[in-house]
């Protein structure tokens, strides 16, 4: 009975093929045809060119086996040096690089375009045989071809055996790889190929990647390789992606959200969810911003998953920007509505809430006037959605019109709701907001509700003085004089608290009018009577000590008239006085001009000569 064929171990093939893989690897053969040759995977061939082969019989006797160490290195040096390495033939003579734009010069011989141009520019002369030649050249397609050929074989290869070689060696291949491909861009080829390069490169050590992670992003987001781009976010904490993503577009980071949450999902998706949203808040005051931010996060809140988290980022952005996204309240879940609630109850809570979500407060801080508006427009669509008996719909409306009394739609359905209820003859527990609602679309409450009302005190006070006087004419005209004056006593009180004492006192002659049994009315009237009384001495007092000032000024002003007159007095004698002296001197000045004259000079100088 024969056994069945045991199907041989790589490690075995490689103990026993090893000087066979090595010599091929030294002799140029691509890593990729001699896994392929032998069975083995790329990497198995470049982890047995880094290994020490366990010495067979015949190596032993020949003792052909070099010493530990020594084959393994020379096998990987081998590979990588033979990776760095350009052929000869392929070299320029001038330059010693690989070339580029290869082209043929007069004497046969193949040079870089650019070398062979400018060492001829110098001197007529062939680099090669030092001979004189023309400054002609024809471009070598076909060592172009070739050349392009071995970049590509060189990259894919290199690709192939990076990762299986140590970090050091692996970067000297990958930039060199590099190097090739980028001659090549922008075609779309190259730039996927170092997309690749660059994701191998990534994965090298930190001290090792340089600028690898920029790169690919910039390569990235040039391209919509949406495989690629996945590839690299799933390796966003490793290599710190969100550190090189400023210099991105948010149409950059709106892309790579939708690949990250794309199933399977990825887990960097939370983080560009949350960049995505900063990025938009950022934007909320320019055209199309709030829409932008609104559907991403109405986007995200409708994931089951994460709706808890999300739904509060979307309220937040109901509550700040209602009016320009313009969203139908009636496709909104009940859940999000309410959350938008209790931000707009809450303002001091949605900033906060808003700076911890989006890095700014979304223009909450200074919006109060915008909020209360937007919350009675929330309310009143989640009284629309309540059965119209409930006790939900009467306070959604209720606390709708509080928020703002000059929302119609919300006045409209209030008022209605509270007159079904006013009819029935049930608990009115909202009269006070009933009364509002009266005056402010009738400025008066209604004949036909008057006599059914039971107007409690508590209904009263945020009516208003002037409408409680009248609503307290309205009573009196329908002979309800006595609860009259009593909504009138409230009406002056409410004045007198204000600190309209005129108008206080008006309110309560008028309820005394209404009626004089009145306690509270006739002593207000007494009241008022007094502080008039009191009003009055206090402005005599005022009036004669005014009187008093006025004397002591009408003294100090002749006192001063007095003095002013004595001061013209002493100016006049003293101009008098100057003027005199004035004239004096004026005299003698022409009788000095008299002497000066040519006929009495002559009896001056004579007199002169004497003295001297």
């Amino acid at each position: 009975m024969s056994s069945a064929p045991v199907k041989r171990k790589a490690e075995d093939i490689l103990d026993d093929k090893f000087f066979a893989i090595w010599n091929m690897s030294r002799d140029g053969v691509p890593v990729n045809k001699i896994a392929a040759y032998f069975g083995l995977s790329t990497d198995e061939v470049v982890a047995g060119l880094g290994k020490r082969p366990r010495a067979s019989p015949a190596s032993q006797e020949t003792g052909n086996i070099s010493p530990a160490g020594e084959i393994s290195e020379e096998g990987t040096e081998s590979l990588v040096n033979r990776l760095l390495t350009d052929p000869e033939e392929f070299v320029c003579p001038i330059l010693h690089t690989l070339m580029e734009h290869p082209v043929v010069a007069e004497d046969g011989f193949t040079y870089e375009h650019s070398a062979i141009l400018e060492a001829l520019q110098r001197r007529g002369f062939s680099p090669t045989t030092n001979t004189p030649i023309g400054n002609k050249v024809i471009p070598n397609q076909l060592q172009k071809t070739a050349i392009t050929s071995y970049k590509e074989k060189t990259v894919q290869e290199i690709l192939s055996v990076a990762s299986s070689l140590t970090s050091a060696h692996a970067l000297q291949l990958l930039e060199r790889a590099e190097a090739f491909v980028r001659s090549s861009l922008p075609c779309r080829t190259a730039r996927r190929q170092l997309a690749r390069l660059l994701q191998v490169k990534a994965n090298l050590p930190a001290d090792l990647r340089g600028t690898a992670v920029k790169d690919l992003l910039g390569v990235l987001v040039n391209d919509s390789d949406d495989d690629a781009t996945r590839e690299f976010l799933s390796n966003f904490e490793d290599w710190d992606v969100m550190a090189h993503l400023d210099s991105c577009s948010d149409q950059d980071i709106a892309r790579f959200q939708e690949v990250a949450r794309a199933s399977p999902m990825l887990l960097c998706h939370e983080s560009l969810d949350k960049l995505l949203a900063r990025r938009l808040a950022a934007k909320l005051q320019h055209e199309g911003g709030a829409a932008s931010l609104w559907l991403h996060v109405q986007k995200l809140a409708s994931d089951e998953d994460r709706s808890d988290q999300w739904m509060n980022a979307a309220a937040l952005v109901l509550s700040a920007a209602h009016e320009k996204i313009k969203c139908n309240l009636a496709d909104l879940s009940e859940d999000l509505l309410t959350a938008a609630t209790e931000f707009l109850r809450d303002p001091a809570r949605a900033v906060t809430e808003a700076e911890r979500v989006y890095g700014c407060d979304l223009g909450l801080k200074h919006a109060t006037g915008r909020l209360s508006a937007t919350l009675a427009a929330v309310l009143l669509e989640r009284a629309r959605r309540c059965d119209s008996a409930s006790q939900d719909r009467e306070d959604f409306l209720a606390e709708a019109w509080t928020s703002d009394s000059s929302n119609h739609e919300v006045r409209g359905g209030l008022l209605k709701l509270l007159l079904i209820k006013l009819e029935a003859g049930g608990p009115l527990e909202k009269e006070g907001i009933l009364l509002e609602l009266f005056f402010a679309q009738h400025r008066r409450v209604p004949d036909r509700w008057l006599s059914t009302l039971p107007l409690a005190d508590a209904s009263l006070q945020t009516l208003g003085p002037r409408n409680c006087m009248t609503l307290a004419e309205q009573l009196a005209e329908a002979s309800r004089r006595v609860h009259a004056a009593k909504i009138a006593v409230f009406a002056a009180k409410a004045f007198d608290d204000a600190g309209d004492k005129d108008a206080a006192q008006k309110a309560y002659i008028r309820a005394y009018d209404m009626d004089r049994t009145n306690q509270d009315a006739s002593h207000g009237v007494v009241e008022s009577c007094c502080a008039t009384r009191e009003t009055c001495l206090n402005l005599q007092r005022e009036i004669v000590a005014m009187r008093n000032g006025l004397e002591e000024e009408r003294k100090k002003r002749e006192s001063f008239e007095t003095t002013n007159q004595e001061l013209r007095l002493k100016l006049e004698a003293k101009q008098q006085e100057h003027e005199s002296t004035l004239a004096s001197y004026q005299k003698r000045i022409e009788r000095l001009e008299g002497f000066m004259k040519p006929q009495n000079s002559k009896g001056f100088s004579k007199g002169l000569a004497f003295r001297v």
